[in-house]
């Protein structure tokens, strides 16, 4: 979630909770994967998720760090594998698809 999330919008972690058209993408995005994954749930509630943002607030993700310095996003190993683990269970993700398709765009790979 937040790996994706900060590397769109050029966010550093804490951000996500701060601005509120961010959260409210955060909020939804928890949202779906956690239906996606109700087990997640109990193991990862969305208020440990938010403490990580805090505790990680001045911190860049790992994505936004790739972006910024020109390198290839890791997509596929954080993002696209969250999306075939749901698709497997029959739940579509959206949201995060459509993230998915941003994150390959600036990129710069084409996700045909």
């Amino acid at each position: 979630m937040i790996n994706p999330l900060t590397a769109i919008l050029q966010l550093r972690n804490g951000e996500l909770l701060e601005r509120k058209h961010a959260k409210i993408l955060f909020d939804e995005l928890f949202l779906e994967i956690s239906n996606a994954f109700p087990e997640m749930q109990e193991s990862l509630p969305k208020d440990a998720i938010e403490e990580v943002c805090r505790k990680t607030a001045l911190n860049q993700s790992s994505m936004l760090k790739d972006r910024l310095n020109g390198n290839s996003m890791e997509i596929e190993t954080i993002v696209t594998a969250v999306i075939k683990m749901a698709e497997k269970k029959g739940t579509p993700l959206p949201i995060l698809k459509t993230l998915e398709k941003i994150l390959f765009v600036l990129d710069g790979d084409d996700c045909s």
